[in-house]
């Protein structure tokens, strides 16, 4: 809704002043859920189709902890020796792509450019996932079209069936088994397993609080707890 307010701010013409959006406040008490962690043999699947089509994207994702929009909005002068630097993000508006701050002033950051990505950076100019050779950033549908195709050619994404479309026509349909932001959770769980604290893992996740990170670490914390108890139960109830 404050999205749309702003839009039609800045129409020519327009009738409405302000946003009435930022009057309000989402309510403290609210449960919050968290976005499953992706499996082992998903993460397995982007580890080995980085050379599939669009498999760079997914696989970037995994090694740096970028949100989509950041990723997208990535260019040469953003990509050092050393380091991936975060400092603006890809927004889909009415159709247009749109380059915009980061989120957050704290998601401008700095991210060490890992081993295995930098094994398969290739050189090029301008945007890094783009379909014109750099020149400008993916529109939306382009983004949702590779992205499909990355997913069934790798084995992430399973056919439902055919959907009837407006015009008539049918198309596939499909379940994933990962998403973009899922790859930004593993590269939490790489932080949580080499041990860094809360404070450093959210410097480069770019995490507004602290506490956001925390509460990730405590996800991981939990599913791997459940995760051990199943496993020793069907252990018992199979040799005891």
């Amino acid at each position: 809704m404050s999205m749309t307010f702003n839009h039609f701010i800045v129409q020519p013409d327009s009738t409405v002043r302000f946003n009435p959006c930022t009057a309000c406040r989402v309510p403290t008490a609210l449960k919050r859920g968290h976005r499953e962690l992706p499996q082992r043999e998903a993460i397995e699947k982007v580890k080995n189709g980085v050379d599939a089509p669009f498999g760079l994207f997914a696989f970037f994702l995994l090694y740096t902890g970028c949100r989509r929009g950041e990723a997208l909005a990535l260019t040469d002068k953003d990509i050092t020796e050393d380091s991936v630097n975060v400092n603006k993000t890809l927004v889909w508006l009415s159709g247009e792509s749109l380059i915009k701050p980061p989120k957050t002033p704290s998601a401008n950051r700095e991210i060490v450019l890992l081993p295995p990505l930098k094994a398969v950076l290739p050189k090029f100019e301008g945007y890094l996932f783009s379909d014109d050779g750099g020149k400008t950033p993916l529109t939306q549908s382009k983004f949702q079209m590779l992205w499909q195709e990355y997913c069934v050619s790798v084995g992430l994404a399973h056919s439902r069936g055919l959907a009837r479309q407006k015009n008539g026509k049918t198309k596939t349909t499909y379940t994933y088994d990962i998403c973009p932001h899922q790859l930004r959770h593993e590269f939490a769980t790489m932080c949580y397993d080499a041990e860094l604290d809360a404070k450093d893992a959210a410097d480069l996740l770019g995490h507004a609080s602290e506490k956001t990170t925390r509460e990730i670490y405590t996800h991981i914390q939990n599913n791997r707890r459940k995760a051990s108890a199943e496993k020793l139960k069907q252990f018992v109830t199979n040799s005891y």
